[in-house]
């Protein structure tokens, strides 16, 4: 078989097969509804475009009482579904919360009042050893002596009240310009070398 052979047994139509069953009908319902709908348009056209023109300038007056009626309503509804013995089971947690930091705060209280009065007490030991031997005509401890513990806390303070040290002022801006050099291009003129 040579190529000119197969092109004589295949034939192509030149015209489009018709079906007689496939024709592209409107329906009947969709062409009555929109001719309905077109007629009321005519007839009506001013008076609907009046009326949602009215109710959109009634929405817009009347949004502020609209959203606080819609807001009182979620409020309510809120509330109803509040349930009492959740509040109250919330009010006794936060008692016990409160009963307990009282009571930390309480003993913490108590143990810095008896570190004081153990201070105190020991003060007054050593107060009454001092008096002792002053009155034995022992040597008691000069008032010119600072024991090491007091030394330490006024030397450690003393530290703490040291300022810290910038290298600029507190009211520096650099924006303000003013104390620094800024930038100045050299002149374009006077340059030396060739040319």
């Amino acid at each position: 078989m040579s190529l000119g052979e197969e092109s004589q047994d295949i034939q192509v139509p030149n015209e489009p097969v018709k079906h007689p069953n496939l024709v592209n009908e409107t329906p009947e319902t969709l062409v009555s509804g929109f001719n309905i709908v077109t007629e009321i348009i005519v007839s009506y056209g001013w008076y609907i475009l009046l009326a949602v023109a009215a109710l959109f300038y009634l929405r817009h007056k009347f949004q502020p009482q609209i959203s606080q009626w819609q807001k009182e309503k979620s409020d309510r509804d809120y509330y109803i579904k509040y349930d009492t013995k959740t509040a109250l089971k919330r009010q006794e947690g936060r008692e016990r919360a409160l009963m307990r930091m009282q009571e930390e705060n309480d003993r913490k209280a108590k143990e810095i009042a008896e570190k004081q009065k153990q201070k105190e007490e020991q003060k007054r030991l050593e107060q009454v050893e001092e008096w002792e031997n002053h009155k034995e005509g022992k040597s008691y401890r000069s008032k010119l002596y600072r024991p090491k513990e007091e030394e330490s806390t006024k030397a450690s303070t003393a530290k703490k009240s040291k300022p810290k040290t910038t290298f600029r002022p507190t009211d520096f801006n650099p924006l303000m310009g003013g104390a620094g050099g800024g930038y100045r291009p050299s002149s374009r003129f006077n340059r030396s070398g060739g040319g």
